[in-house]
Protein backbone atom coordinates (compact mmCIF):
# COMPACT_ATOMS: atom_id res chain seq x y z
CA UNK A 1 0.00 0.00 0.00
CA UNK A 2 3.09 2.15 0.37
CA UNK A 3 4.24 5.43 -2.14
CA UNK A 4 7.39 4.79 -4.04
CA UNK A 5 9.74 7.61 -2.74
CA UNK A 6 9.98 9.26 -6.16
CA UNK A 7 6.03 9.95 -6.03
CA UNK A 8 6.26 11.10 -2.22
CA UNK A 9 2.76 13.17 -1.52
CA UNK A 10 0.17 12.48 -4.31
CA UNK A 11 -2.20 9.56 -3.73
CA UNK A 12 -2.22 6.28 -5.26
CA UNK A 13 -5.56 7.37 -6.62
CA UNK A 14 -4.10 9.86 -8.79
CA UNK A 15 -1.26 7.73 -9.83
CA UNK A 16 -3.77 4.75 -10.68
CA UNK A 17 -5.89 6.64 -12.87
CA UNK A 18 -3.01 7.78 -15.13
CA UNK A 19 -2.39 4.62 -15.97
CA UNK A 20 -5.64 3.69 -17.60
CA UNK A 21 -5.97 4.16 -21.45
CA UNK A 22 -9.24 6.73 -22.44
CA UNK A 23 -11.78 5.32 -25.24
CA UNK A 24 -12.91 7.93 -27.61
CA UNK A 25 -16.53 9.11 -28.40
CA UNK A 26 -18.40 11.22 -30.33
CA UNK A 27 -17.21 14.85 -30.55
CA UNK A 28 -19.71 17.16 -28.56
CA UNK A 29 -20.56 21.13 -29.66
CA UNK A 30 -18.04 23.32 -28.44
CA UNK A 31 -18.19 24.64 -24.98
CA UNK A 32 -21.20 21.80 -23.87
CA UNK A 33 -19.81 19.42 -21.13
CA UNK A 34 -21.56 15.54 -20.49
CA UNK A 35 -21.86 12.85 -18.27
CA UNK A 36 -20.26 9.66 -20.27
CA UNK A 37 -19.92 7.27 -17.61
CA UNK A 38 -20.94 6.81 -13.75
CA UNK A 39 -19.24 4.24 -11.28
CA UNK A 40 -21.34 4.73 -8.17
CA UNK A 41 -22.92 7.64 -7.91
CA UNK A 42 -22.19 11.57 -9.25
CA UNK A 43 -24.56 14.06 -7.37
CA UNK A 44 -25.40 18.07 -7.56
CA UNK A 45 -27.67 20.17 -5.77
CA UNK A 46 -30.98 21.30 -6.89
CA UNK A 47 -33.68 22.87 -4.74
CA UNK A 48 -32.28 22.40 -1.63
CA UNK A 49 -31.81 18.77 -2.16
CA UNK A 50 -29.22 16.83 -4.54
CA UNK A 51 -29.80 15.10 -7.68
CA UNK A 52 -28.05 12.32 -9.39
CA UNK A 53 -26.42 13.15 -12.60
CA UNK A 54 -26.40 10.22 -15.15
CA UNK A 55 -24.43 8.95 -18.09
CA UNK A 56 -25.64 11.45 -21.47
CA UNK A 57 -26.60 13.76 -18.98
CA UNK A 58 -25.31 17.61 -20.19
CA UNK A 59 -23.68 19.83 -17.51
CA UNK A 60 -24.34 23.49 -17.52
CA UNK A 61 -22.04 25.55 -16.28
CA UNK A 62 -22.05 26.89 -12.74
CA UNK A 63 -23.18 23.39 -11.64
CA UNK A 64 -20.64 21.54 -9.03
CA UNK A 65 -20.65 17.70 -9.30
CA UNK A 66 -19.40 15.30 -6.41
CA UNK A 67 -18.74 12.23 -7.16
CA UNK A 68 -18.49 8.68 -5.16
CA UNK A 69 -16.83 7.37 -6.47
CA UNK A 70 -15.77 7.49 -10.14
CA UNK A 71 -17.09 9.39 -12.63
CA UNK A 72 -16.48 10.08 -16.71
CA UNK A 73 -17.01 13.82 -18.25
CA UNK A 74 -16.28 15.05 -21.43
CA UNK A 75 -16.34 18.32 -23.15
CA UNK A 76 -14.78 19.65 -26.87
CA UNK A 77 -11.39 17.71 -26.83
CA UNK A 78 -10.96 16.98 -22.87
CA UNK A 79 -12.06 14.17 -21.15
CA UNK A 80 -12.51 14.44 -17.19
CA UNK A 81 -12.51 12.11 -15.04
CA UNK A 82 -13.45 12.63 -11.23
CA UNK A 83 -12.10 9.51 -8.78
CA UNK A 84 -12.85 9.47 -5.10
CA UNK A 85 -11.92 6.50 -2.29
CA UNK A 86 -13.08 5.67 0.75
CA UNK A 87 -9.51 6.41 2.58
CA UNK A 88 -7.34 3.54 1.86
CA UNK A 89 -4.88 4.80 -0.51
CA UNK A 90 -1.96 7.82 -0.04
CA UNK A 91 -0.93 10.12 3.28
CA UNK A 92 -3.79 12.50 2.73
CA UNK A 93 -6.87 10.23 2.10
CA UNK A 94 -8.63 10.89 -0.83
CA UNK A 95 -12.56 10.84 -0.59
CA UNK A 96 -15.33 12.28 -2.60
CA UNK A 97 -14.47 14.47 -5.59
CA UNK A 98 -15.72 17.50 -6.25
CA UNK A 99 -15.52 20.06 -9.10
CA UNK A 100 -17.47 23.03 -10.29
CA UNK A 101 -18.25 23.22 -14.37
CA UNK A 102 -17.19 26.60 -15.59
CA UNK A 103 -17.65 28.18 -18.82
CA UNK A 104 -15.05 27.25 -21.41
CA UNK A 105 -14.76 30.91 -23.29
CA UNK A 106 -11.69 30.66 -25.65
CA UNK A 107 -10.41 26.83 -23.67
CA UNK A 108 -11.79 23.46 -24.54
CA UNK A 109 -12.58 22.89 -20.81
CA UNK A 110 -12.86 24.91 -17.34
CA UNK A 111 -13.94 23.85 -14.26
CA UNK A 112 -12.93 24.73 -10.41
CA UNK A 113 -10.98 21.56 -8.57
CA UNK A 114 -12.78 22.04 -4.95
CA UNK A 115 -11.19 18.85 -3.67
CA UNK A 116 -10.35 15.12 -4.46
CA UNK A 117 -8.57 13.76 -7.99
CA UNK A 118 -9.72 14.96 -11.12
CA UNK A 119 -7.80 13.58 -14.93
CA UNK A 120 -7.62 15.88 -18.03
CA UNK A 121 -6.92 13.80 -20.95
CA UNK A 122 -6.80 15.52 -24.30
CA UNK A 123 -9.04 13.09 -26.97
CA UNK A 124 -8.16 15.30 -30.19
CA UNK A 125 -7.74 13.98 -33.09
CA UNK A 126 -4.71 16.14 -33.62
CA UNK A 127 -3.42 19.20 -31.87
CA UNK A 128 -3.32 20.56 -28.30
CA UNK A 129 -6.06 20.70 -25.73
CA UNK A 130 -6.53 23.71 -22.95
CA UNK A 131 -7.56 24.05 -19.91
CA UNK A 132 -8.53 26.20 -17.22
CA UNK A 133 -8.48 24.79 -13.75
CA UNK A 134 -9.52 26.91 -10.91
CA UNK A 135 -8.17 26.27 -7.00
CA UNK A 136 -8.37 28.52 -3.74
CA UNK A 137 -8.08 31.59 -5.73
CA UNK A 138 -5.33 30.22 -8.23
CA UNK A 139 -5.79 29.75 -11.90
CA UNK A 140 -3.94 27.71 -13.95
CA UNK A 141 -3.82 27.31 -17.65
CA UNK A 142 -3.34 23.91 -18.45
CA UNK A 143 -2.33 22.83 -21.91
CA UNK A 144 -2.12 19.16 -22.75
CA UNK A 145 -0.07 19.15 -25.92
CA UNK A 146 -0.48 16.13 -27.85
CA UNK A 147 -3.70 13.93 -28.53
CA UNK A 148 -3.41 11.14 -25.18
CA UNK A 149 -1.67 13.57 -23.25
CA UNK A 150 -2.94 12.93 -19.38
CA UNK A 151 -2.46 14.72 -16.27
CA UNK A 152 -4.33 14.05 -12.90
CA UNK A 153 -4.35 16.70 -10.19
CA UNK A 154 -4.90 16.21 -6.39
CA UNK A 155 -6.45 18.63 -3.88
CA UNK A 156 -6.32 18.27 -0.11
CA UNK A 157 -6.79 20.72 2.97
CA UNK A 158 -6.09 19.95 6.57
CA UNK A 159 -6.04 22.60 9.50
CA UNK A 160 -2.49 22.54 11.01
CA UNK A 161 -2.97 21.35 14.94
CA UNK A 162 -2.75 23.30 17.80
CA UNK A 163 -5.60 25.92 19.63
CA UNK A 164 -4.35 28.73 18.00
CA UNK A 165 -5.06 27.36 14.62
CA UNK A 166 -8.72 26.65 15.81
CA UNK A 167 -9.15 30.11 16.07
CA UNK A 168 -7.55 31.27 12.87
CA UNK A 169 -9.06 28.55 10.71
CA UNK A 170 -7.40 28.47 8.05
CA UNK A 171 -6.30 25.04 6.45
CA UNK A 172 -3.15 24.31 4.07
CA UNK A 173 -4.54 23.49 0.77
CA UNK A 174 -2.64 20.67 -0.49
CA UNK A 175 -2.17 19.93 -4.35
CA UNK A 176 -0.27 17.40 -6.73
CA UNK A 177 -0.16 17.63 -10.35
CA UNK A 178 1.20 14.21 -12.28
CA UNK A 179 1.49 13.67 -15.60
CA UNK A 180 1.20 9.92 -16.62
CA UNK A 181 1.11 10.35 -20.60
CA UNK A 182 2.71 12.61 -23.52
CA UNK A 183 3.84 16.19 -22.32
CA UNK A 184 2.14 19.04 -20.09
CA UNK A 185 2.01 23.17 -19.99
CA UNK A 186 0.92 24.43 -16.62
CA UNK A 187 0.86 28.62 -16.35
CA UNK A 188 -0.19 30.29 -13.47
CA UNK A 189 0.12 34.32 -12.80
CA UNK A 190 3.59 33.94 -12.55
CA UNK A 191 5.28 31.08 -13.49
CA UNK A 192 5.48 28.64 -16.33
CA UNK A 193 6.21 24.77 -16.00
CA UNK A 194 6.38 22.12 -18.22
CA UNK A 195 6.02 18.55 -17.46
CA UNK A 196 6.25 15.16 -19.00
CA UNK A 197 5.46 11.45 -18.40
CA UNK A 198 8.29 9.81 -17.15
CA UNK A 199 11.31 9.59 -17.18
CA UNK A 200 11.12 13.75 -16.96
CA UNK A 201 9.93 15.86 -14.94
CA UNK A 202 6.70 14.43 -14.45
CA UNK A 203 5.23 15.68 -10.64
CA UNK A 204 4.52 19.28 -9.02
CA UNK A 205 3.88 19.94 -5.54
CA UNK A 206 2.29 22.78 -3.81
CA UNK A 207 0.68 24.25 -0.46
CA UNK A 208 -1.21 27.33 0.43
CA UNK A 209 1.52 27.98 3.07
CA UNK A 210 4.55 28.48 0.94
CA UNK A 211 2.81 29.11 -2.52
CA UNK A 212 5.83 27.56 -4.36
CA UNK A 213 5.75 24.57 -6.16
CA UNK A 214 8.03 21.46 -6.60
CA UNK A 215 8.84 20.08 -9.74
CA UNK A 216 9.85 16.41 -9.31
CA UNK A 217 11.68 14.39 -11.67
CA UNK A 218 10.48 10.23 -12.02
CA UNK A 219 12.84 8.01 -13.48
CA UNK A 220 9.58 5.76 -14.36
CA UNK A 221 6.32 5.44 -13.08
CA UNK A 222 6.29 3.08 -10.42
CA UNK A 223 4.98 -0.51 -10.69
CA UNK A 224 3.70 -0.83 -7.68
CA UNK A 225 1.23 2.21 -7.95
CA UNK A 226 -0.53 -0.07 -10.26
CA UNK A 227 -3.99 -1.52 -9.56
CA UNK A 228 -3.90 -5.16 -8.49
CA UNK A 229 -6.87 -7.97 -8.88
CA UNK A 230 -7.62 -7.66 -5.25
CA UNK A 231 -7.42 -3.92 -5.35
CA UNK A 232 -9.86 -3.96 -8.67
CA UNK A 233 -12.16 -5.79 -6.53
CA UNK A 234 -12.40 -3.88 -3.89
CA UNK A 235 -12.72 -0.89 -5.72
CA UNK A 236 -15.82 -2.47 -7.74
CA UNK A 237 -17.30 -2.99 -4.61
CA UNK A 238 -17.15 0.45 -2.99
CA UNK A 239 -18.57 1.69 -6.39
CA UNK A 240 -21.42 -0.81 -6.07
CA UNK A 241 -22.35 -0.02 -2.57
CA UNK A 242 -22.26 3.87 -3.56
CA UNK A 243 -24.62 2.99 -6.68
CA UNK A 244 -27.16 2.48 -3.84
CA UNK A 245 -27.67 6.20 -3.24
CA UNK A 246 -29.08 6.33 -6.93
CA UNK A 247 -32.71 7.49 -7.48
CA UNK A 248 -33.16 8.26 -3.37
CA UNK A 249 -31.98 10.65 -0.71
CA UNK A 250 -28.60 10.24 -0.65
CA UNK A 251 -28.75 12.04 2.99
CA UNK A 252 -31.06 9.10 4.17
CA UNK A 253 -29.51 6.62 2.38
CA UNK A 254 -25.96 7.35 3.90
CA UNK A 255 -27.23 7.57 7.20
CA UNK A 256 -29.33 3.89 7.30
CA UNK A 257 -25.90 2.61 5.72
CA UNK A 258 -24.04 3.58 8.62
CA UNK A 259 -26.00 1.17 10.53
CA UNK A 260 -25.31 -1.79 8.11
CA UNK A 261 -23.77 -5.35 9.36
CA UNK A 262 -21.21 -4.91 6.41
CA UNK A 263 -18.17 -3.09 7.57
CA UNK A 264 -17.77 -1.85 3.72
CA UNK A 265 -21.12 -0.47 3.52
CA UNK A 266 -20.59 1.59 7.27
CA UNK A 267 -17.33 3.41 5.59
CA UNK A 268 -18.82 4.02 2.03
CA UNK A 269 -21.94 5.60 4.33
CA UNK A 270 -19.69 8.02 6.92
CA UNK A 271 -17.77 8.89 3.97
CA UNK A 272 -21.32 10.09 1.60
CA UNK A 273 -22.15 11.97 4.71
CA UNK A 274 -19.31 14.10 4.44
CA UNK A 275 -20.09 14.22 0.77
CA UNK A 276 -23.68 16.02 1.36
CA UNK A 277 -22.70 17.99 3.98
CA UNK A 278 -24.69 15.80 7.10
CA UNK A 279 -22.74 17.22 9.77
CA UNK A 280 -25.11 15.93 12.36
CA UNK A 281 -25.18 12.41 11.33
CA UNK A 282 -21.35 12.36 10.99
CA UNK A 283 -21.23 14.03 14.76
CA UNK A 284 -23.33 10.78 15.41
CA UNK A 285 -21.19 8.51 13.86
CA UNK A 286 -18.43 9.73 15.55
CA UNK A 287 -20.21 8.61 18.40
CA UNK A 288 -21.24 5.16 17.26
CA UNK A 289 -21.16 3.15 20.77
CA UNK A 290 -21.04 0.00 18.12
CA UNK A 291 -18.61 0.12 15.65
CA UNK A 292 -15.33 1.11 16.07
CA UNK A 293 -14.77 1.14 11.86
CA UNK A 294 -17.82 3.64 12.00
CA UNK A 295 -15.96 5.99 14.42
CA UNK A 296 -12.53 5.92 13.83
CA UNK A 297 -13.97 6.63 9.42
CA UNK A 298 -15.92 9.83 11.18
CA UNK A 299 -12.84 11.14 12.14
CA UNK A 300 -10.99 11.10 9.04
CA UNK A 301 -14.08 12.34 7.33
CA UNK A 302 -14.63 15.02 9.88
CA UNK A 303 -10.96 16.03 9.44
CA UNK A 304 -11.01 16.36 5.83
CA UNK A 305 -14.52 17.93 5.34
CA UNK A 306 -13.06 20.51 8.22
CA UNK A 307 -10.35 21.15 6.04
CA UNK A 308 -12.23 21.99 2.11
CA UNK A 309 -12.04 26.05 3.52
CA UNK A 310 -12.36 28.55 5.75
CA UNK A 311 -15.93 28.55 7.25
CA UNK A 312 -16.34 24.71 7.93
CA UNK A 313 -16.04 25.23 12.00
CA UNK A 314 -18.74 27.44 12.44
CA UNK A 315 -21.56 24.44 10.99
CA UNK A 316 -20.07 22.38 12.91
CA UNK A 317 -19.87 24.17 16.34
CA UNK A 318 -24.02 24.49 15.15
CA UNK A 319 -24.45 21.37 15.07
CA UNK A 320 -22.82 20.46 18.53
CA UNK A 321 -24.77 23.15 20.18
CA UNK A 322 -28.25 21.62 18.50
CA UNK A 323 -26.81 18.13 19.92
CA UNK A 324 -26.36 19.84 23.40
CA UNK A 325 -22.94 19.70 23.50
CA UNK A 326 -21.48 20.75 26.90
CA UNK A 327 -19.19 23.69 25.83
CA UNK A 328 -16.46 22.15 27.57
CA UNK A 329 -16.56 18.88 25.61
CA UNK A 330 -17.17 20.78 22.52
CA UNK A 331 -13.95 22.76 22.83
CA UNK A 332 -12.03 19.47 23.60
CA UNK A 333 -13.57 17.77 20.56
CA UNK A 334 -12.65 20.58 18.64
CA UNK A 335 -9.21 20.66 19.75
CA UNK A 336 -9.19 16.74 19.25
CA UNK A 337 -10.67 17.15 15.39
CA UNK A 338 -7.48 19.74 15.01
CA UNK A 339 -4.97 17.55 16.67
CA UNK A 340 -1.55 19.25 18.15
CA UNK A 341 1.07 21.44 16.55
CA UNK A 342 4.91 20.87 17.65
CA UNK A 343 5.20 22.25 20.80
CA UNK A 344 2.02 20.72 22.37
CA UNK A 345 3.41 17.01 20.77
CA UNK A 346 6.36 17.67 22.98
CA UNK A 347 4.83 18.29 26.31
CA UNK A 348 4.35 15.45 28.80
CA UNK A 349 1.14 16.95 29.59
CA UNK A 350 -0.58 16.25 26.36
CA UNK A 351 0.07 12.46 26.99
CA UNK A 352 -1.43 12.95 30.94
CA UNK A 353 -4.59 14.93 28.62
CA UNK A 354 -5.19 12.08 26.80
CA UNK A 355 -4.68 9.12 28.60
CA UNK A 356 -7.08 11.18 30.94
CA UNK A 357 -9.66 10.93 28.22
CA UNK A 358 -9.98 7.47 27.12
CA UNK A 359 -11.94 7.65 30.84
CA UNK A 360 -14.36 10.39 29.36
CA UNK A 361 -18.01 9.80 29.53
CA UNK A 362 -18.56 10.50 25.68
CA UNK A 363 -16.94 8.21 23.48
CA UNK A 364 -16.83 10.12 20.77
CA UNK A 365 -14.34 11.90 23.05
CA UNK A 366 -12.63 8.47 23.47
CA UNK A 367 -12.23 7.58 20.67
CA UNK A 368 -10.59 10.66 19.42
CA UNK A 369 -8.10 10.11 22.28
CA UNK A 370 -7.60 7.15 20.98
CA UNK A 371 -6.86 8.25 17.71
CA UNK A 372 -3.88 10.47 18.64
CA UNK A 373 -2.38 8.23 21.06
CA UNK A 374 -1.81 4.96 18.13
CA UNK A 375 -0.47 7.94 16.17
CA UNK A 376 1.94 9.49 18.71
CA UNK A 377 3.15 6.52 20.28
CA UNK A 378 2.82 3.49 17.67
CA UNK A 379 4.30 1.54 20.24
CA UNK A 380 0.65 0.75 21.62
CA UNK A 381 -1.26 0.45 18.38
CA UNK A 382 -1.27 -3.54 19.64
CA UNK A 383 -3.23 -2.56 22.98
CA UNK A 384 -6.92 -3.54 22.10
CA UNK A 385 -8.72 -0.55 23.39
CA UNK A 386 -12.65 -0.06 21.89
CA UNK A 387 -13.79 3.70 23.08
CA UNK A 388 -17.47 2.22 23.01
CA UNK A 389 -16.81 -1.23 25.30
CA UNK A 390 -17.96 -1.97 28.65
CA UNK A 391 -16.20 -0.01 31.41
CA UNK A 392 -14.27 -2.97 32.69
CA UNK A 393 -12.69 -3.71 29.43
CA UNK A 394 -12.20 0.22 28.52
CA UNK A 395 -10.19 0.39 31.69
CA UNK A 396 -7.81 -2.79 31.36
CA UNK A 397 -6.65 -1.66 27.86
CA UNK A 398 -6.59 2.36 29.34
CA UNK A 399 -4.32 0.98 32.27
CA UNK A 400 -2.03 -0.73 29.35
CA UNK A 401 -1.53 2.51 27.94
CA UNK A 402 -1.06 4.39 31.26
CA UNK A 403 2.41 1.90 31.97
CA UNK A 404 3.20 2.53 28.42
CA UNK A 405 3.77 6.43 29.42
CA UNK A 406 3.88 6.78 32.45
CA UNK A 407 2.89 10.24 33.95
CA UNK A 408 5.34 13.15 33.40
CA UNK A 409 6.70 11.40 30.65
CA UNK A 410 6.81 11.28 26.66
CA UNK A 411 6.02 7.87 24.70
CA UNK A 412 8.77 6.09 23.89
CA UNK A 413 9.43 6.60 20.46
CA UNK A 414 9.53 10.69 21.13
CA UNK A 415 12.00 9.71 24.18
CA UNK A 416 14.27 8.12 22.20
CA UNK A 417 14.41 10.89 19.50
CA UNK A 418 15.47 13.11 22.41
CA UNK A 419 18.12 10.84 23.23
CA UNK A 420 22.31 12.73 22.45
CA UNK A 421 23.51 11.13 19.64
CA UNK A 422 26.67 8.91 20.72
Amino acid sequence: MGISPGLSGPSRWLALALVGCFVGSAPLPAQEVQCTAVNGTLLTRAGGGWRHVKAGDSVAAGTTLVSLFEADLKSQGVAIKLLGDIGQFGPLSVLDAAVRILDADKDDAALALERGVVVLTNTKDQGAAKVLLKMRGEDVHITLKTPGAKVGIELHGRHPGGLTNILKDDPTTFVFFLVGKGEAVAVTKAHTYTLMAPPGPALIRWDSVTRQAEVAALETFPEELVRNDKEKQQFAKICAAAAAFNGKNPTAVAASMVKSDDALERLVGVTALGAVDDVPHLLAALGDPHHKDVREQAVLVLRAWMGRSSGQLKPLRVSMLKQQYPLAQMKMTMHLLFGFDEQERDRPVIYELLLHLLDHKSVAVRELAHWHLVRLAPAGRDIAFDAGAADEDRQKAAERWRKLIPAGELPPRLKSLKKPQS
